[in-house]
């Protein structure tokens, strides 16, 4: 099934790639962010990578995380010594050890305000204090 969005998300994706670098599949379904600023305290690295796998294919009326898709970070991350409740390890991609991210600020979600960079920053406020 195409994208039926996909002048949107190209759009999206470069507006994304001016605070961070982003690699995209051939189709734009998976995304790779590479350096994730995580917040500043508690965390046992300062970046990490993200993997947006399978955004959907009416983005952005569904946002990323929805409707099948789903986000990863870096395996090993630690919060304050320890794993985060809404993270599990184990997920191999492309010789990668990814963590699913289950985050919880979806919610607010507007299709005509926000965007891949927006939805970054939710996945970073649930980094700020993570369930641990």
């Amino acid at each position: 099934m195409a994208m039926r969005n996909m002048a949107v998300l190209i759009r999206h994706l470069r507006d994304l790639s001016l605070v961070c670098r982003v690699r995209a599949s051939q189709d734009c379904r998976r995304v790779v962010i590479l350096d994730v600023c995580l917040p500043p305290t508690g965390w046992n690295r300062t970046h990490t990578r993200m993997m947006i796998e399978g955004i959907p294919e009416d983005y952005p009326l569904s946002p990323p995380g929805l409707c099948g898709s789903r986000a990863f970070v870096e395996s090993g991350l630690r919060f304050r010594g320890r794993k985060p409740l809404d993270y599990q390890e184990g997920h191999w991609f492309a010789g990668v050890n990814w963590a699913l991210w289950c985050y919880r600020s979806i919610k607010g979600w507007d299709p005509r305000r926000d965007n891949l960079r927006t939805f970054l920053e939710m996945v970073r406020t649930d980094m700020t204090n993570p369930l641990i």
